[in-house]
């Protein structure tokens, strides 16, 4: 996740999605006491309608997402679960 967040970050171009793909052995990401910064306009989603709901889990150590300031975060829900993160919203 950090991976393609980083890639998403540097990329110059317009608005980019992740998409999580079907071949995602354990579908719960555990963060390990870190945040994941994004820093434009990003769509997070589960491209294979087919597969295991994946879970994004902070496991109550830590913010999930830190969202740069005017920009938009979809996370597309159905397949795709933000769970387990403070609720610190900092504005």
């Amino acid at each position: 996740m950090r991976s393609a967040i980083a890639q998403v970050n540097s990329d110059a171009s317009g608005a980019d999605t992740i998409a999580f793909v079907s071949t995602l052995v354990n579908p719960t990401i555990k963060l390990a006491n870190c945040v994941l910064t994004i820093l434009k306009s990003t769509t997070v989603t589960n491209a294979n309608f087919f597969s295991d709901k994946v879970t994004i889990d902070a496991q109550s150590l830590s913010r999930i997402f830190v969202i740069n300031s005017g920009t938009t975060v979809t996370i597309q829900q159905g397949r795709l679960k933000v769970d387990v993160g403070l609720n610190d919203v900092r504005r």
